[in-house]
């Protein structure tokens, strides 16, 4: 799920510039509640990827302390992963230009 989250943000932002061309190629002003929805989105994307991250912390903490750790040998409880992006290409931040 969080892969699908990064993949709409790069979608928004390849179709805000794209939507910031003019025709002729020349640029037109960008709407100033789009730049402001680019930024509420970058920080939803940051404050869901901090949840996950932290829920995984907990939860791989609980597996091995005791005596939680008893339930989940018990019902066969795995250690989660951290939410990584690995690939460098992925990890780059678009590029958006608003100004003229």
């Amino acid at each position: 799920m969080p892969a699908v989250i990064g993949q709409d943000f790069a979608a928004i932002v390849v179709r805000a510039d794209i939507a910031a061309m003019h025709p002729a190629g020349g640029r037109v002003a960008v709407d100033p509640e789009l730049e402001d929805q680019l930024v509420e989105i970058e920080d939803a994307i940051q404050k869901a990827r901090r949840y996950y991250n932290g829920a995984v912390r907990r939860l791989n903490t609980m597996i091995e302390q005791f005596p939680s750790n008893l339930v989940a040998g018990q019902f066969r409880f795995q250690r989660a992963n951290y939410f990584e992006i690995e690939d460098p290409h992925s990890r780059a931040v678009p590029a958006v230009d608003f100004g003229p």
